[in-house]
């Protein structure tokens, strides 16, 4: 026998309207510890949501599509950003569909109706911050689905990290530790490419650290160029191996940290005796 809201209500001792916001994801509506009690009711009794009269009734499934490329260039996504989003989707019983594309079907027009129609998305987390195709950009304004770009700079309904100020951040702790010589490290291969073609964090890290280089009366040293990764440790080696060598070195990335840490001790410099290094990225 199905179970329903008034036994549910009945043993939770809250009204039967508390616990259809709670079920129904309105659970903002009520307090915390209210909610915890009618779920813990829930469970106990062993309601199962009718999940097909509800999307009939609402026009919802309580569930949403993280899409991402299949190419990890083009969609980074730390585990803690995703085991977030989880943890918050769970929070407000909904749940998460994970679908990842090879970048030529991105384009493709039947790739959103797809996602609505198959896995009853009622909106997109789209983790892809490399030339997203302007066909499937167009596609998510024609369905007007509620979408969120995660680490691309939409000028809207986007979730950026600030990495401006993150290296700005970097350079005033090495500033505190005493040095005066810091320089800014990227071979990334991104400066072969037109503005419009990079990441924004490329341009955002290495302005940050500039201005941050200004506020604190110091030169910059800028150090960027592409690089084939064969000729990175000579990169790094000619901007150690002179007079006036920086004694702290910012990479764009902790990739870069690499070629520079090799190129330090094969100069004989000690990390961080003669050389602080400093990087942004979630991977040591």
């Amino acid at each position: 026998m199905r179970v329903t809201l008034k036994q549910i209500a009945a043993k939770s001792g809250f009204s039967v309207m508390a616990v259809s916001y709670v079920l129904n994801n309105k659970a903002h509506l009520v307090r915390p510890a209210t909610r915890d009690t009618i779920l813990k009711a829930a469970r106990e009794l062993g309601y199962l949501p009718n999940t097909s009269a509800r999307a009939l009734r609402t026009g919802r499934f309580n569930c949403y599509t993280l899409l991402l490329s299949s190419s990890m260039q083009h969609s980074h996504l730390p585990r803690e950003l995703l085991s977030g989003i989880i943890r918050q989707l769970a929070e407000w019983n909904l749940h998460l569909n994970v679908l990842e594309f090879p970048d030529e079907k991105l384009g493709d027009s039947t790739v959103i109706p797809d996602i609505l129609r198959q896995y009853l998305s009622d909106g997109l987390l789209i983790n892809y911050h490399y030339r997203f195709p302007a066909t499937m950009q167009k596609l998510v304004k024609q369905h007007r689905i509620p979408s969120v770009w995660i680490n691309v700079a939409n000028p809207v309904d986007a979730v950026v990290p600030d990495e401006c100020a993150s290296a700005k951040t970097l350079v005033g702790k090495l500033v505190a530790l005493g040095h005066r010589r810091i320089a800014f490290f990227d071979a990334s291969g991104m400066y072969g490419r037109p503005v419009e073609d990079r990441h924004f964090s490329v341009e955002a890290r290495r302005n940050g650290y500039l201005q941050a280089l200004q506020d604190a009366g110091l030169e910059p040293i800028v150090h960027c160029a592409d690089v084939p990764a064969a000729e990175q440790d000579a990169f790094g080696r000619a901007l150690l191996d002179r007079a006036d060598r920086p004694t702290a070195l910012i990479a764009y990335s902790n990739e870069h940290l690499l070629p520079a840490y090799l190129s330090a001790a094969a100069l004989g410099l000690r990390v961080p005796q003669d050389l602080s290094l400093a990087s942004f990225g979630d991977r040591a």
